[in-house]
């Protein structure tokens, strides 16, 4: 494997000429950099889609694109609005395990993707306030709205939802993650709504203090792939950026459709929610 630096406060630089196939040594360094860093980035990359699904396919599952969105534009997915920070379907019981993109024509030097680490925020957590959440739970809900922390204590039931450890072990790492979102998780287990909202602030003062936090600004070229299950992602808003088109591969073996079958492909409430609308519950 070529060779790579460390970015702060985590992730890796490694510089690879990606759109070429890698041999099998080269296939399990990568998974060994990925594991380790959690977030690979790949500087002046010229990827076509096959390639990024081969890279991906390095690493595990990888949904198809008939099965996922293929390209994010501000004229498109996800608008221009502020995305909050999440990991993306963190609300179901198979969350993504990996994602990465591919900068096909962005405004350089004036978008970016800020990511926090969930394994590091579970290693600065002082030891009492691990053992009070140790066995705690958190309710995590397909979110009405991305771009801000918009949760009811008792979501809507029609709402996809998934419990799952507020530490979750990471199934190939072994490492504990802090596994909740501003976007996403409504609430910690049973504590009354006031208890459980400030729980919940405390814990994302450690996910997204301003020193834990890696900010990608992306360049032409970009390919980015992270650990879904152990970071969070989220953006600013982007009303004054010119163009922003990424594709996108997931590392998965369910998609959104399968794990979530109260929506089905092209269903306009999701291509509503997904340019910055809120989500029709009705």
């Amino acid at each position: 494997m070529a060779e790579s630096r460390d970015l702060q406060p985590f992730g890796a630089e490694v510089n690879i000429d990606l759109s070429h196939p890698l041999d099998q040594q080269d296939q399990a360094a990568l998974k060994v950099l990925l594991d380790r860093h959690k977030l690979l980035v790949f500087r002046d990359q010229r990827l076509e889609p096959e390639d990024q699904l081969r890279v991906m396919g390095y690493l595990g599952a990888v949904l198809p694109p008939e099965r996922e969105h293929r390209e994010l534009a501000l004229d498109g997915d996800f608008g221009r609005s502020r995305i909050a920070y999440h990991s993306d379907l963190l609300f179901t019981s198979a969350p993504y395990q990996r994602l990465s993109l591919f900068a096909i024509d962005v405004d350089e030097g004036r978008t970016a993707t800020r990511f926090v680490s969930g394994v590091h925020a579970a290693a600065t957590l002082p030891d009492g306030l691990r053992a009070q959440i140790a066995a705690m739970e958190a309710l995590s809900v397909v979110p009405i709205t991305q771009t801000n922390r918009e949760l009811e204590y008792e979501p809507p039931a029609t709402l996809t939802r998934n419990r799952h450890p507020v530490l979750v072990i990471h199934p190939e790492t072994g490492e504990p993650i802090l596994s909740v979102t501003e976007m996403q998780t409504a609430r910690i287990g049973e504590l009354p709504p006031a208890d459980s909202e400030a729980l919940l602030t405390e814990l994302f003062g450690y996910l997204y203090a301003p020193e834990g936090v890696h900010e990608h600004v992306w360049r032409q070229g970009d390919f980015v792939l992270w650990d879904n299950l152990a970071l969070q992602h989220g953006r600013d808003d982007q009303a004054g950026v010119e163009v922003r088109r990424m594709r996108r591969v997931v590392g998965a073996e369910l998609s959104f459709y399968d794990l979530c079958p109260e929506f089905v492909m092209g269903d306009p409430r999701i291509e509503e929610w997904g340019e910055g609308q809120q989500l029709s519950v009705a």
